[in-house]
């Protein structure tokens, strides 16, 4: 009996380990190296973030933008604000025959930088970059400034076109107001240029691209309206009632000639909105018109604020662009009743807001 179970004990012993031989997954073969254990330990690498200043070397002020931004993909984490310093690039050059930066409002911009690098600095800002628009297209030694700039603020500044500016202007409102690109009309007025884009349903892009912006109408106002020497007075105000109508006239006859008439076909389109963004329409005319409860400022309103300025002068308007402000009320209102439009939206950003993620700017 002992011998029995002995004998079978054995053979169930055989076939338990020939199923289990069977029944086991086949092994690979691994081989671990120090390289593969520390990877295998380490947690998955997250991108880093930094504090980047972006300036705005603009014709009539100099902008500056801090920001927490992800390195990885260039996404803005926390907006830490801005701020601008009047340097009137346009003005000067305007006052000159030859269309070259003097060596005063060279320093102006240079110092300007300065002052808002301290303040970005002051944000925790480690990465500074810059871009400049129109006055510095358009002047002849704007190269000079560029290397004084980099030479005593160790900042880059890269002049971009026109059309780029438009594009920019375009994303950043797009962004912003969360509509479809098709479904917007993207006006951006500066100190020395003006832009207007609409895009269709493919992306394809229709711009307006002027140069008589705010500053050059305010100049305009100055020399043909008041017949003024533009040496002997930098300020249209205070503007008489009559004055502003002819201001006011005269930007709508200039409208109606110079953009395209398909841009203005497209702003009748009862699903496209007119959205303002820059100096002018986001700031300036929003500072002195009540946006309504829809957030949008019409043409109406516009047209009753005008001949209330009248008799302003730069102090009682207040604010370091006061020789500008009722202008640029003429000038608005003039272009929006030769563009048929009843209203626009002022959105809260700028051409700087498309440039975080720029990988050129940011290499």
């Amino acid at each position: 009996m002992t011998k029995w179970i002995s004998k079978n004990a054995a053979v169930l012993a055989a076939l338990l380990l020939f199923t289990a031989c069977q029944s086991r997954p086949p092994v690979t073969e691994t081989t671990t190296t120090p390289a593969t254990a520390a990877a295998a330990a380490t947690p998955p690498a997250r991108c880093a973030s930094e504090v980047r200043a972006l300036f705005d070397v603009g014709s009539g002020s100099t902008k500056v933008q801090m920001a927490r931004v992800d390195i990885c993909t260039g996404r803005v984490l926390i907006a830490l604000g801005g701020d601008q310093i009047r340097v009137d690039y346009k003005d000067a050059l305007e006052r000159v025959a030859d269309n070259r930066l003097g060596g005063g409002i060279m320093d102006e911009g240079v110092q300007a930088i300065k002052n808002l690098k301290e303040r970005a600095e002051a944000a925790g800002a480690k990465r500074f970059m810059g871009i400049a628009t129109a006055a510095l297209r358009s002047a002849r030694n704007s190269q000079e400034l560029l290397d004084r700039i980099k030479r005593e603020t160790g900042i880059t500044v890269r002049i971009i076109s026109q059309e780029d500016e438009a594009s920019l202007g375009f994303d950043a409102a797009a962004r912003v107001t969360g509509r479809p690109a098709e479904q917007i009309a993207v006006w951006d007025i500066g100190g020395g240029s003006q832009q207007l884009t609409v895009r269709d349903e493919k992306g394809k892009a229709l711009m307006y691209q002027g140069q008589f912006a705010s500053v050059a109408f305010k100049n305009y106002v100055i020399t043909r309206i008041q017949k003024k020497d533009l040496h002997a007075k930098t300020t249209p105000n205070p503007m008489k009632v009559d004055e502003i109508t002819k201001a006011r006239e005269f930007a709508k006859l200039f409208a109606s000639q110079r953009v395209p008439p398909e841009i203005r076909q497209r702003l009748r389109s009862s699903n496209v909105t007119l959205v303002g963004i820059g100096g002018v329409l986001a700031r300036s005319i929003k500072e002195q018109v009540p946006v309504g409860p829809n957030g949008a400022i019409t043409l109406e309103q516009i047209n009753a604020i005008l001949p209330k300025r009248a008799g302003l002068n730069d102090k009682k308007i207040g604010g370091a662009f006061a020789s500008t402000d009722v202008t640029n009320l003429a000038l608005v209102a003039g272009f929006m009743d030769a563009l048929g439009a009843t209203s626009y939206q002022p959105a809260p950003t700028t051409v700087m807001d498309a440039l975080w993620s720029d990988k050129n700017l940011w290499p």
